[in-house]
């Protein structure tokens, strides 16, 4: 009975002796992963941070009135400043996706327009029939979302114009938002334009900036009708960025923007827009910061 005890014993040891093993190796990937998700985030909002500076009144206001995005990550930096040893606090959003939509589902509760738009969702794609000489806007999203990337994927089968809403609110006045995208009538010559306007009802758009299609190589009815495109569109503070087709086409910084709001589509009279994606990812940035000694 004792050489039998002795075989199990020596297999039960070994076996004990890997788990121990392996979970000490476990914790030490974590440990490692668990860093380097923090210098990669540190590096995310570097450039962030050079906005903010040392405002802490100005990030205390924007959490009062801004709800917090799902992603956080504290980071701690101790720094010496007039011969005291400082620790730093950074609240740091890391960039997430924050709105999805591939249209593979039935519903559209996650839109809404100001009328009712003749609109069907089929096998992945979201068509909007506007030949009717109808025109309107859909929206989606929260209207506290502030810094945020939102591209669409998508073609014209019949229409002059391609476009996108961001920072969208409802004020007293109206609607204020940013629209940016391509427009094939204005200056159709030279290729149609690329724009980015600050929209408020009541008042005529503000251009913040254009360039022509031809510029780039773009434009013109063959390039925008029965083609699909990726229109991008990037607002972090004041600054403004489209891309087309992974090319960037325009950049703008608003003195006075818009501080928040939500994402959009806006359709013209005759137009026949088949949506096949729209993505909003959060961009990484510091929302607030603090010092203890």
């Amino acid at each position: 009975m004792k050489r039998i005890e002795r075989g199990y014993l020596l297999p039960f040891v070994i076996t004990i002796g890997s788990l121990l093993l392996l979970a000490g190796i476990s914790l030490v990937k974590l440990g490692q992963l668990d860093s380097l998700c923090a210098v990669k985030t540190e590096r995310q909002v570097q450039a962030s941070s050079e906005s903010y500076g040392d405002n802490i009144e100005e990030f205390t206001t924007y959490l009062e009135q801004t709800e917090s995005p799902e992603d956080f990550l504290t980071l701690t930096d101790k720094t010496k400043r007039g011969g005291e040893s400082v620790t730093e606090i950074l609240r740091v959003s890391t960039g997430t996706t924050i709105f999805h939509d591939d249209f593979h589902g039935l519903l559209t509760d996650q839109w809404d327009s100001k009328f009712p738009l003749p609109e069907v969702r089929l096998l992945g794609l979201w068509v909007f029939d506007l030949g009717a000489g109808l025109t309107g806007d859909v929206f989606a999203g929260d209207e506290e979302w502030r810094n945020y990337s939102v591209s669409c994927r998508g073609l014209l089968e019949q229409g002059t114009q391609l476009s996108l809403l961001a920072r969208a609110r409802l004020t007293e006045d109206g609607l204020e938002a940013y629209h940016a995208g391509y427009n094939l009538l204005e200056r159709p010559l030279r290729g149609g334009t690329f724009f980015i306007d600050k929209v408020r009802d009541g008042r005529p758009d503000e251009r913040l900036a254009s360039a022509r299609g031809f510029e780039f190589g773009l434009g013109g009815v063959a390039w925008l009708i029965d083609v699909q495109h990726e229109l991008v569109f990037t607002l972090k503070n004041e600054n403004l960025r489209l891309e087309v087709d992974d090319l960037t086409v325009l950049t703008a910084k608003d003195e006075n923007p818009i501080p928040n709001g939500r994402i959009g589509l806006r359709s013209l009279v005759g137009a026949v827009l088949v949506v096949d994606e729209i993505t909003v990812d959060n961009l990484p940035e510091i929302r607030s910061r603090w010092r203890r000694p």
